[in-house]
């Protein structure tokens, strides 16, 4: 259900909804509707693609949080949640995790090394997890420092099982830059104690830096802050998160 209601406020499904409908209305002769809604599909297009709408719809998620230069004194773990990873031994290790994985994986390899921490857990589904940490390994984060949490579907079933390991002591969370408001929520609402360490931006502070031009890259950007938003507001109304 929380895909579902994720997947329906993305501009990109949006779009490709009713330019469905204007062919289906094409085809049963019905040209005026059928204009009407191609016509609206691509102004959708227009605002979502162009380039300085994207921006200010991720960065007010991206630039949330502060990044973090350097490692917090007396803070023992790093939590490490996934992007997405496919153990595919065709492919050398570093081709394995798609962009937002590897972003985390350096972010917190980075800051391992830079601390005092004692160990990184990492949290998501399935061999993701697994993935993420063999690549780790493979940069020199030591293997008996990290630890995986894989089964959680999504960021609160991570938080409610991380929430065994990493107690209510303050703890580094490391996740991308525009989904780390959604993740703070999460773990705040089970009483845990994140220190956001923002990584993988997209966007800039300054949506009038963005480029004026029409992409898919823009209207990516615009899919992912959607459905940010769409995923905060779940959580306000599933999991009783005020803030």
């Amino acid at each position: 259900m929380a895909n579902l209601f994720e997947n329906l406020v993305l501009p990109s499904n949006i779009i490709l909804v009713f330019l469905a409908g204007g062919a289906l209305l094409f085809i049963f002769r019905l040209k005026k509707a059928a204009a009407g809604l191609f016509a609206f599909s691509l102004c959708l297009y227009i605002f979502f693609a162009f380039g300085p709408t994207s921006y200010l719809l991720l960065g007010s998620l991206e630039y949330r949080y502060p990044p973090m230069q350097e490692p917090p004194e007396g803070v023992k773990k790093i939590v490490v949640l996934t992007g997405y990873a496919e153990n595919d031994t065709r492919v050398p290790i570093s081709s394995r995790v798609n962009s937002s994985s590897a972003f985390r994986i350096l972010e917190a390899a980075r800051l391992f090394k830079a601390g005092d921490f004692e160990e990184i857990i990492i949290t998501g589904s399935d061999e993701v997890p697994l993935v993420m940490k063999e690549l780790m390994v493979s940069i020199g984060v030591p293997e008996a420092g990290i630890a995986v949490e894989n089964g959680s579907g999504n960021t609160f079933e991570s938080a409610e099982n991380v929430r065994a390991m990493a107690g209510a002591s303050p703890f580094v969370l490391v996740t991308s830059a525009g989904h780390m408001p959604r993740s703070v929520m999460a773990f705040k609402r089970l009483g845990m104690a994140p220190l956001p360490a923002p990584t993988d931006y997209l966007s800039s502070e300054n949506f009038l830096e963005a480029s004026l031009r029409l992409s898919p890259f823009h209207l990516g950007c615009s899919d992912h802050a959607m459905h940010e938003y769409a995923s905060m507001l779940y959580y306000r109304i599933f999991y009783g998160i005020k803030k």
